[in-house]
């Protein structure tokens, strides 16, 4: 399940005739589950897109044409139990004697994003990955992954002084990164500059970094598909910060080996020529900029698109 698919499915259904013939009721959860489960995690991730359930965010949840019956304290594997039964069960008698909200059909809202993710080898020894934090970050939380325990882990600000905090690190059972170890820090108020996380790992090893930036300043992404022979993918940029240099990886989901990279220099707007119809592609989005006050900034997207055949016109 990818949300392209889900999105093309929906482009074929709603037009028809009797797509609403019956009345639909939706249930949404805003809850992540427990500490450094993997709903836990997507919680993480889908936190700069709105509240979510750990899966699937609040807005996503909801089905245009559709009644939203509740907004409730549930994860994603708990909506789906019997602990939601008693908000419905009035719905099932029809006695419908609590207010509820006819959703709208309307277009699917801008990607946001204030989040930055990174990956790659850790060498033997002392190792550091270095990360951007712009002004006007009121927090930063950083959740890195590796495979084992490193001796050490430190943050040095961009005055070359450590930072006190504290990583808490967990192993984690569930979910696409079974085995892995999480280790999770939290600053607030950052000093801005080039921050770096130092690593003395006792052997080699990778990492997965994902950085989330607590700011009023989010990046909005308008996407649009052309619907030709073409296969063009148009991706507009809005930011109020100088985005200086943009990367698009774009890769085939079911056959990884066939990836494209489109660089952007300055430019808000990209156009991506794909190449084959009926098929899913995965999009990140690499941003780098400056602020207005000369502070460096990152950024990153990550998205699901799926290519209409000619038939889906």
């Amino acid at each position: 399940m990818q949300m392209a698919e889900m999105e093309a499915y929906r482009q074929q259904t709603d037009p028809q005739p009797l797509a609403y013939y019956n009345d639909y009721y939706t249930l949404a959860g805003t809850s992540w589950g427990s500490a450094f489960s993997s709903t836990w995690y997507g919680g993480m991730y889908l936190s700069s897109y709105g509240s979510n359930d750990g899966v699937v965010t609040v807005d996503s949840s909801r089905l245009p044409g559709g009644t939203e019956v509740a907004v409730g304290d549930w994860d994603h594997s708990s909506i789906r139990t019997g602990i939601t039964f008693p908000v419905f069960d009035d719905y099932l008698a029809d006695q419908q004697n609590f207010t509820s909200q006819k959703q709208p059909k309307g277009k699917k809202k801008n990607l946001k994003s204030n989040q930055w993710i990174h990956g790659g080898e850790l060498k033997e020894g002392q190792d550091g990955i270095s990360m951007a934090v712009e002004d006007d970050v009121s927090e930063l939380n950083i959740n890195l992954m590796t495979s084992k325990q490193p001796k050490s882990m430190k943050l040095v600000d961009p005055n070359g002084k450590e930072h006190p905090a504290l990583f808490k690190s967990t192993s984690i059972d569930d979910g696409v990164f079974k085995n892995a170890i999480s280790h999770m820090a939290s600053i607030k108020r950052p000093t801005p500059g080039e921050w770096t996380l130092k690593i003395n790992s006792h052997t080699p090893d990778s990492y997965l970094l994902m950085n989330d930036y607590r700011t009023k300043r989010p990046f909005n992404l308008n996407k649009h598909i052309k619907q030709n022979g073409d296969l063009n993918l148009t991706y507009q940029m809005q930011s109020q910060n100088k985005i200086k240099h943009t990367t698009y990886t774009v890769t085939e989901s079911k056959n990884p080996a066939n990836t494209k990279k489109f660089t952007n220099q300055s430019n808000h707007s990209q156009n991506i020529q794909l190449g084959k119809p009926n098929t899913t592609y995965n999009v990140t989005i690499d941003i780098e900029g400056v602020t207005e006050k000369g502070y460096p900034f990152k950024r990153t997207i990550v998205e699901s698109v799926k290519v209409p055949g000619p038939h889906h016109r």
